[in-house]
């Protein structure tokens, strides 16, 4: 399973929603892998974050697998945001990287942001 940002903001942040997700996942020994990206995301806005939700997104980028960003990703993730672009709607470009990281992978995104994500095709979403 791939956290997108949203979900590691929100568990910074003690939502209980993504708290529970989170305890949900390690009863049942999911691993949680994050991409390149989203620690891009997290720490672009890191000026703004208390000195807890800083240890809290170091800890957690610590103990994820982390995923790079290759080739086959980006040629994907392009792909996917000029489709959705033709199709009149627009989501973020790391997002749409993001999804293509999720479809090669045949993973699943863990996401409060399903309204962008939901527009890929084939995607496999989780939320909570």
């Amino acid at each position: 399973m791939i956290a997108d940002t949203t979900f590691l903001i929100d568990l910074a942040r003690g939502d209980a929603g993504a708290s529970q997700k989170m305890s949900e996942l390690k009863s049942r020994h999911e691993p949680l892998a994050i991409t390149a990206l989203t620690v891009f995301e997290l720490f672009q806005g890191s000026h703004g974050l208390s000195l807890a939700e800083l240890k809290i997104f170091s800890t957690l980028v610590h103990n994820a697998m982390i995923i790079d960003v290759e080739h086959e990703i980006a040629k994907s993730g392009g792909a996917i945001r000029s489709y959705l672009r033709k199709k009149g709607k627009v989501i973020e470009a790391i997002d749409s990287m993001i999804a293509a990281t999720a479809l090669i992978g045949n993973d699943i995104i863990l996401t409060r942001n399903v309204k962008d994500f939901s527009e890929i095709e084939e995607l496999k979403i989780e939320t909570y």
